[in-house]
């Protein structure tokens, strides 16, 4: 899967879902996932050289009370999307969600989503809050290309 958007779909979904299951697959992940060490509510998974990262959260911690998910299920909560990284292979590219680039700049971004929800007091992040999910741009300091693209389960 080298679709951005196709990634952000699968956002609150169980580790157990078939689809989730082959995005990790393809990035050489091995399940069943480890869970979280004792005290902690999520774990990270990184993808080697592949300029994206996850998180999977508990569900019982995403979505308090609700009885969809068995006790201890993790839940695709989070994606770490690294437009500028380096190592990448031509062939390991993803394409960014929402008709991001690297070379969007806090203008495009303005222009495309409206006046963020949150903006951060350093001057060089904003947040979106969308339906179900959350995006956050983070620019580099001239504020000329994204540095950063976190999408996360938002429950709004």
């Amino acid at each position: 899967m080298k679709d951005g958007n196709s990634l952000v779909a699968l956002l609150g979904k169980s580790e157990q879902d078939g689809q989730v299951k082959e995005v990790l697959a393809n990035f050489g992940i091995n399940t069943p996932l480890p869970r979280p060490k004792k005290g902690e509510i999520k774990i990270y998974v990184e993808p080697a050289n592949k300029g994206i990262d996850f998180i999977f959260r508990y569900a019982e911690v995403l979505f308090p009370g609700s009885s969809d998910y068995a006790e201890g299920e993790l839940i695709f909560d989070t994606i770490f999307f690294y437009p500028q990284a380096k190592g990448k292979k031509k062939e390991d590219q993803i394409a960014l969600p929402f008709g991001l680039s690297v070379e969007f700049d806090r203008g495009h971004a303005y222009q495309k989503f409206g006046k963020p929800d949150w903006s951060s007091p350093r001057g060089n992040a904003d947040k979106w809050l969308m339906k179900n999910i959350s995006l956050h741009l983070e620019f580099d300091k001239d504020l000329k290309s994204i540095r950063l693209i976190t999408i996360s389960v938002h429950a709004g």
